[in-house]
């Protein structure tokens, strides 16, 4: 009885056209079978990528982030961290899956560079593997032909997808002198000419009765249809952090006019010794908990509640009021390990800050939170908080940390503080109470806060008074009588603050109570700082 033929068995040219047909992940696979297939696919650099790149959008990828250009929707949200520190992206530098935190912010989000859409057309994995044949001059000119044909057509795509993601920016769309028709009419040839499939066959009267809404959908349609299928087409050149400081791709300097500091220095953001690299954007309550994420459990404190007592009952915890903060990451000179910011003691209070060597708002140096002069020598002689124990001992450290967070608690209570001064003060209905408590409340605010020095010594004492004005202030604000309809306290700011105050005031109590708890919290902190995984954590 004749035994099956192998595929060993089969003349070369069958073979090339079996593995041809391959994906990249059975591609290699194949080629590590044996001798003869490895002989016949001699798998290269570009192969290997293309298999990471599958991998990447299956199970060991853990998942593709949506993210919606036109309004910079995505989901999971960054603030999902069990769901984010699940993916993987491919580095097509050093072969690796690596999360996403090894990565800038271009590299996971660009149309370019993103992890297609799953069961796209963009996610279908085809091999660029071909059977090795003879060129001529012909096939290869053709080549080069096919080449600029598909560049061409991506310049179209972008310029296409550009519009569709920018249209209230773009400058296409403003010209001096239009009227709201003209306008419309441009936009509309715009759109036709970029060839937006939804727009085509759309006359002038038509467009104008289409609402902001509808446009703002049949954009959005349009942006679906490119990142269905363009959605990665460039994840081969996607490159992590640490390739791309060893093939010195990371900018340092801004080299912009607008963008230097007092002195016409250029601004720095790291050195080419030490990198830092603009990462994600979280949302936190405050400056405090922005460099000490886990500070309730350092501090064995409970989270902000209405009022002084602890709530009896779930339900009356104050809901958190959170702020967007920028993260970014840096790479210790010592050690080589990519981490956070904080891990490096390096910050300031207010949002907005950026680790620069100076803020581009005034063009004045800038200083970090214990007071130092933030400039390349201070750049490149950061340490990770590993490292800094090292050299220094845990006791030096801890005292560091201690610094760090009393500096950070009394900042925002000073702040928080001026905050409700300054409220109040604007009020026009302040000062017209015939409560006796109330006048006292205000005699003892107003002698105390009248200078800023006043906000540093703030206590529960100040917090109590302030609470007493606002419910006469509330009280005065809910009588629809009319006579206050044009006070201050009826403005957007106020409102908003009326609505707040409950948590600020909370926040207020829940920053004097860690204040009097860090002092003592040396080795909590250094336990917290060093039991961190030495890598990024957002």
């Amino acid at each position: 009885m004749n035994r099956p033929a192998s595929l060993e068995s089969l003349p070369i040219e069958i073979l090339g056209f079996i593995f041809s047909s391959l994906d990249p992940i059975g591609l290699i696979s194949a080629s590590q079978t044996n001798t003869k297939f490895r002989a016949v696919i001699q798998p290269k650099r570009t192969h290997f990528v293309e298999r990471l790149l599958q991998l990447e959008c299956g199970e060991a990828g853990g998942g593709t982030p949506i993210f919606r250009a036109k309004d910079n929707n995505i989901k999971p949200g960054f603030e999902d961290k069990e769901k984010w520190n699940q993916m993987r992206w491919a580095c097509s530098l050093c072969l690796k899956l690596l999360p996403h935190t090894d990565f800038s912010n271009q590299y996971l989000l660009r149309l370019q560079y993103r992890k297609p859409i799953p069961e796209s057309q963009a996610e279908k994995a085809f091999t660029s593997w071909k059977p090795f044949r003879g060129e001529n001059a012909a096939m290869r000119q053709e080549k080069r032909e096919a080449r600029a044909d598909a560049e061409e057509q991506d310049r179209a795509i972008r310029r296409r997808y550009n519009i569709a993601v920018n249209t209230e920016a773009h400058s296409v769309f403003f010209h001096e002198g239009l009227g709201t028709q003209r306008l419309q009419e441009r936009k509309l040839k715009v759109f036709q000419d970029s060839g937006m499939g939804t727009f085509q066959g759309l006359r002038g009267y038509d467009y104008m009765t289409i609402t902001e809404e509808e446009e703002w959908w049949l954009l959005t349609h349009e942006i679906q249809l490119i990142e269905g299928e363009k959605c990665g087409f460039k994840r081969h050149l996607r490159k992590c952090n640490e390739c791309r400081f060893q093939r010195h791709e990371i900018a340092n300097r801004t080299f912009s006019f607008s963008y230097r500091d007092d002195r016409n220095e250029p601004v720095l953001q790291g050195t080419a010794k030490v990198p830092i690299v603009t990462s994600r954007t979280l949302q936190f309550p405050g400056a405090t908990e922005r460099w000490f994420p886990d500070i309730v459990d350092i501090l064995d404190i409970d989270e902000p509640t209405a009022g002084v007592n602890k709530p009896t009952d779930p339900s009356d915890i104050v809901p958190t009021v959170t702020h967007p903060w920028t993260m970014y990451v840096v790479r210790c000179p010592e050690c080589s390990t990519w981490q956070e910011l904080r891990a490096f003691r390096f910050a300031d209070m207010f949002n907005g800050w950026a680790p620069k060597t100076a803020q581009m708002s005034h063009g004045v140096g800038a200083r970090n939170w214990n007071g130092m002069e933030i400039n390349e020598d201070f750049l490149n002689n950061l340490q990770c908080n590993h490292c800094y124990a090292s050299e220094h001992g845990r006791e030096k450290l801890g005292q560091e940390l201690v610094k760090w967070l009393s500096a950070s608690l009394f900042y925002e209570k000073c702040h928080l503080g001026a905050d409700f001064w300054v409220t109040f003060k604007d009020m026009s209905f302040y000062g017209h109470s015939t409560s006796i408590a109330v006048k006292k409340a205000r005699t003892a605010l107003k002698e105390k806060f009248s200078s800023s020095p006043g906000f540093r010594s703030l206590d529960i004492s100040d917090i109590v008074n302030f609470r007493l004005c606002f419910d006469e202030c509330r009280s005065a604000r809910n009588l629809d009588d009319g006579v206050h309809s044009n006070s201050s306290y009826h403005d957007s700011r106020t409102a908003i603050w009326f609505r707040d105050y409950d948590q600020n005031e909370a926040r207020l109590y829940w920053l004097l109570e860690c204040i009097e708890k860090c002092e003592g919290a040396g080795d909590d902190l250094v336990d917290w700082a060093l039991n961190r995984e030495r890598s990024v954590q957002m």
